[in-house]
């Protein structure tokens, strides 16, 4: 393209000369504001825990599915909501994270 293959919002990340992986800025933005807001709250535990399953989660995803060239987003995202609604739901405030 115009730009040599560069893309805004895109970080290459290049091993032996070539792309080995490919970080878009949503992958970094989510979870920086989800562990922010979680921190805010006190359930910045949870949240960076949902972000490693997140992460072993989209390793461990069969080859076949990640050709598709899912973004990372599709595994972090669930992977901390959830972590995060689990630890609301054992403190019993559940409610208060979705309505308020």
């Amino acid at each position: 393209g115009f730009f040599g293959g560069w893309q805004p919002g895109l970080l290459e990340i290049v091993l032996a000369g070539r792309v080995s992986d490919v970080l878009g800025l949503g992958d970094v933005v989510f979870p920086a504001c989800a562990v922010a807001w979680a921190f805010s709250h006190g359930y910045a535990g949870a949240a960076v825990g949902g972000y490693v399953v997140g992460c072993i989660t989209q390793e461990v995803v069969p080859a076949s599915v990640a050709a598709a060239g899912l973004p990372a987003l599709v595994f972090f995202a669930p992977s901390m909501l959830l972590a995060i609604s689990l630890e609301a739901w054992r403190r019993g405030e559940l409610k208060e994270i979705w309505v308020d």
